[in-house]
């Protein structure tokens, strides 16, 4: 059960996931659709590989808000053309899409066998999320909580995100843990007194982790390494 489970020698009832960079695979076509997207907008495709040279090495934080990602990566843009961008990437999403990171889909169910509840806290938003969560070959009827920005009405750093989780599961911040592969995750689950753990499967190296204050023996190189961790 799910109270039994222990984590660091604290009980864990609750597992708090980031979605993309977790369970799905963002990076292995991430950067490919936004280069698809630039050409077809004949837009220059240096400043994502700077974006892409910048996230690996830790140099670049990035924003929660892909609209964001989209004018400090083209300045230029007026709104109009950064929004037509977005929609055109949210196209090409779907249309190439993500595979699950390896093992993440697994240790997801291994720990829904062992009564541990599954939350996910996602910037997504309700519609990219539906498709994300089947191309990831997560069941609907498994007994996740999906919270996106939308229904949690915060984004991401703001802990509120988590609010709606929390309520609804009952369980207290100390006997959960939130799993991210970014910035934002952990500026997330501290606000919010969570304990955290990284995974470098979103593509930020250990030493960022490791300079934002995460400890190293909370970095994994993927939710599959998780398991292991845990004692009963």
């Amino acid at each position: 059960k799910g109270d039994e489970m222990k984590l660091f020698s604290k009980p864990l009832e609750l597992l708090v996931l980031d979605f993309d960079g977790v369970v799905l695979d963002l990076i292995a076509t991430y950067w490919t659709i936004l280069e698809v997207t630039a050409r077809k907008m004949r837009l220059p495709l240096e400043p994502i590989q700077q974006y892409r040279e910048g996230h690996y090495n830790g140099t670049r934080r990035g924003s929660p808000k892909f609209s964001i990602v989209v004018r400090e990566c083209w300045p230029h843009l007026t709104e109009a053309e950064a929004m037509a961008y977005y929609w055109r990437f949210r196209a090409e999403e779907e249309r190439i899409g993500y595979p699950p990171v390896a093992g993440s889909v697994e240790a997801v169910r291994w720990f829904l066998e062992r009564g541990v509840r599954v939350a996910i806290c996602t910037m997504n938003d309700r519609r990219a999320i539906r498709w994300k969560l089947r191309t990831a070959g997560i069941d609907s009827a498994w007994p996740i909580i999906v919270c996106t920005r939308e229904d949690a009405g915060y984004e991401k750093p703001d802990p509120r995100i988590l609010a709606l989780i929390f309520r609804k599961t009952g369980i207290s911040t100390k006997a959960a843990c939130y799993v991210g592969d970014w910035y934002a995750d952990i500026e997330v689950a501290r606000s919010a007194g969570v304990p955290f753990i990284a995974v470098l499967s979103g593509g930020i190296p250990r030493h960022a982790f490791i300079r934002e204050g995460v400890s190293d023996d909370h970095i994994l190189g993927c939710l599959a390494d998780l398991p292991k961790l845990i004692t009963e």
